[in-house]
């Protein structure tokens, strides 16, 4: 890791050094270089058009949650290189946000005109377990993750939880549906995602459930061939290095879990790292293997050009294994 220090301290992109000075080098954040790539990075032009994004919450709806381009993806790469919610732009932003909840506080993105009783039709807020707790994970790591409410609205999604992970689940005000799966089976990219909340919210991120959650992802990795529940594989492309985090990858699985500290030893997730570390550059640096098309103008999530950012996230799953 030290050998690739230097560079990433000094990289082009302002989030790959201010987060490796805060989180490889243990510098603080009044230390004068952080403080330096603290302001490039919010001045970036990249930040301020995810902030743009971002503005008209929740925007056009999209039928894909594996779209990049989907608000909450944008929100959640701005909590992921240090945004905080007193940032410039970020309080009206988090405002918008904070307005769309259901009767449970659950952050929502979506609406649906619903029947109610006389007849009458009411717009009600939903949400789905597949994009829920990756806007509720970004707005705690935003600062939020004790907030009375929040931490009520994040604790009724964790209940949803089960001894094998977390299901497809929807609102109860949204429109009849659930993926091409067993109704016991865990959803994968639910479990991620609710694990990713249970990381950020430091009241949840012992419970039961979330230790289940991360050893059914470790489950599902070391029976990959007979397991693939609702159609999510562990196959080729999951196993692709791909930035920023959006989907059930090995990148986004490894990360989330590596902030479990009960698991850092498991040898499952160790398998997962050493099929990370096979793709390591002769001068130690990551390359993505694939990428999202809308990110193209980020330069660090180009397929098969060295990346900052990437090599950056990966040797901070190293340094936490190693803690």
């Amino acid at each position: 890791m030290k050998d690739n220090l230097p560079r990433l301290s000094a990289s082009p992109e302002p989030w790959t050094r201010y987060r490796t000075l805060i989180d490889l080098c243990g510098r603080s954040e009044k230390d004068p270089d952080v403080v330096s790539a603290r302001i490039a990075m919010l001045a970036d032009p990249l930040v301020h058009s995810l902030m743009a994004d971002l503005r008209g919450w929740p925007g056009k709806a999209l039928s894909s949650h594996k779209s990049s381009s989907q608000v909450y993806h944008k929100l959640a790469f701005l909590s992921d290189i240090g945004i905080h919610s007193d940032d410039p732009g970020m309080p009206e932003i988090l405002a918008a946000i904070l307005a769309l909840r259901d009767d449970d506080g659950v952050l929502c993105i979506g609406q649906r005109q619903v029947e109610t009783a006389g007849n009458t039709v009411a717009s009600k807020n939903i949400w789905a377990l597949c994009d829920a707790p990756i806007t509720m994970a970004a707005v705690a790591k935003m600062g939020l993750s004790e907030q009375p409410d929040f931490v009520r609205a994040a604790t009724f999604l964790v209940n949803l939880g089960r001894d094998n992970g977390w299901p497809c689940r929807l609102s109860a005000d949204a429109a009849p549906w659930r993926g091409p799966g067993r109704k016991q089976d865990p959803c994968p990219f639910a479990t991620l995602a609710m694990l990713k909340l249970c990381a950020a919210v430091p009241a949840l991120s012992q419970s039961v459930e979330a230790d289940a959650g991360a050893h059914a992802l470790l489950d599902l990795w070391q029976n990959s061939r007979e397991l693939h529940p609702y159609m999510f594989y562990m196959g080729t492309d999951f196993r692709k290095l791909k930035v920023p985090f959006v989907w059930y990858d090995i990148l986004n699985v490894t990360d989330t879990l590596s902030r479990d500290p009960s698991v850092r030893k498991d040898p499952r997730l160790q398998g997962m790292m050493d099929v990370i570390r096979a793709k390591a550059l002769p001068d130690g640096t990551y390359a993505p293997e694939s990428d999202w098309k809308p990110w193209a103008d980020a330069g660090f999530a180009h397929k098969g050009d060295s990346s900052d950012w990437l090599t950056f996230l990966i040797l901070r799953i190293e340094a936490r294994l190693r803690a």
